[in-house]
C-alpha cells in the first residue's frame, strides 16, 4: 500500500464524501497524482464504512464537513462541478469528454443568447406580419358589406400588435430595473443630442 500524502488524502475524503465510487476515486487520483491506490485503500478513508474504524479524526471531520456541504450547499459551485466532472471518469481511468468550469459558462451563455435571438427573430417575423395587417386595414375601404369583417380585423390586429410589443418588452428587457435603465440611457442620450 502507498504511503499517502495530506493532500491525495483529503482528495480520497472529499470524493467520497461527495459520493464518488472507490474505483472512480482510484482512477482520479491516478490521474491527478500518478499515484496507484487500491479500492480498498480508497474505502478505508470512508468513516461510514467498517475498515475505516481507525481513521483519524481529521480525516472523519473533513469527511462530514464536505458532505453536509455538498448535500445542503448546492450553491456552492465548486463542489458541485467537482461532483459532475468526476463522475465522467470512467473504471479505466480516462475522463470522456470533460470540460472546463469556464467552458461549461461558455457554452451556457451561448445556448441562451441562441434562445434570445431565436425568441427576437420569431417576434420580428410576428412585428412584420402585424404591420402588414395593420397596412391593409389602413388602406381598407370600409363598406356596408364588408365592415364586420375588418372590425374583426381590427380587434385581432390590435390583439397581435399589443401581445408584439409586450412579448418585445421581455425579450429585450425593457421591464426589468436594467431594461429600464436601458431606456433611461437611451433617452438620455437623444435629449443630449437634440440639445446640440
Amino acid at each position: 500500500m502507498a504511503a499517502l500524502s495530506p493532500e491525495v488524502k483529503a482528495f480520497i475524503v472529499q470524493a467520497l464524501a461527495c459520493f464518488d465510487t472507490p474505483t472512480q476515486i482510484s482512477a482520479q487520483v491516478k490521474q491527478e497524482f500518478g499515484l496507484s491506490v487500491t479500492i480498498q485503500q480508497v474505502s478505508s478513508y470512508d468513516p461510514t464504512k467498517a475498515i475505516a474504524k481507525n481513521l483519524g479524526q481529521k480525516w472523519v471531520d473533513l469527511f462530514h464537513e464536505t458532505r453536509k456541504r455538498f448535500q445542503t450547499e448546492l450553491s456552492d459551485i465548486p463542489i458541485a462541478t467537482k461532483a459532475k466532472v468526476s463522475k465522467s471518469v470512467t473504471s479505466d481511468g480516462y475522463q470522456s469528454d470533460v470540460v472546463t468550469d469556464a467552458q461549461i459558462v461558455e457554452k451556457a451563455s451561448d445556448e441562451a443568447a441562441a434562445v434570445v435571438l431565436a425568441h427576437r427573430e420569431g417576434l420580428a417575423a410576428w412585428r412584420g406580419i402585424t404591420n402588414k395587417l395593420r397596412d391593409f386595414l389602413e388602406d381598407a375601404e370600409i363598406t356596408e358589406d364588408n365592415h364586420a369583417s375588418i372590425s374583426r380585423s381590427i380587434t385581432a390586429g390590435v390583439d397581435a400588435q399589443i401581445k408584439v410589443i409586450n412579448a418585445e418588452r421581455k425579450a429585450y428587457n425593457l421591464d426589468t430595473e436594467e431594461g429600464n435603465k436601458t431606456v433611461d440611457d437611451l433617452s438620455s442620450m437623444m435629449d443630449d443630442l437634440a440639445k446640440g
